[in-house]
């Protein structure tokens, strides 16, 4: 799985497991100042933690990515029940962002795999 993000605004992004402790942060991994933190992920709930950096605040876009290039990884993991803290945002506002990571081979017949 691929986390991301893009925009002007200078971001800081955390990956937390499903009890919110941390399991990697980064700082300026992807485009210009923006985070990017990539990972193999199991089935089990993830949050991604998105800061602009200092505190500033500004636009900026998310992206989660599952590639699905590679034949050895579990390419058959998708993305369910992304949820969002909050409805009303706006600049300067925290929010959470969810999702639950399922792998759908456990649940498949040999003859299906």
């Amino acid at each position: 799985m691929t986390v991301y993000t893009t925009g002007g605004l200078d971001t800081v992004g955390e990956l937390q497991d499903d009890t919110g402790k941390k399991i990697m942060d980064n700082d300026d991994g992807g485009n210009g100042t923006n985070f990017r933190m990539q990972l193999d992920v199991n089935s089990s709930t993830y949050y991604v933690k998105v800061q602009g950096c200092r505190n500033n605040t500004g636009n900026y876009i998310f992206h989660a990515n599952v590639a699905l290039d590679n034949p050895e990884s579990t390419a058959d993991l998708v993305i369910q029940l992304p949820w969002v803290s909050s409805t009303n945002l706006a600049p300067g506002t925290n929010f959470e962002l969810g999702a639950t990571i399922k792998n759908q081979r456990d649940a498949l017949s040999p003859q299906q795999q």
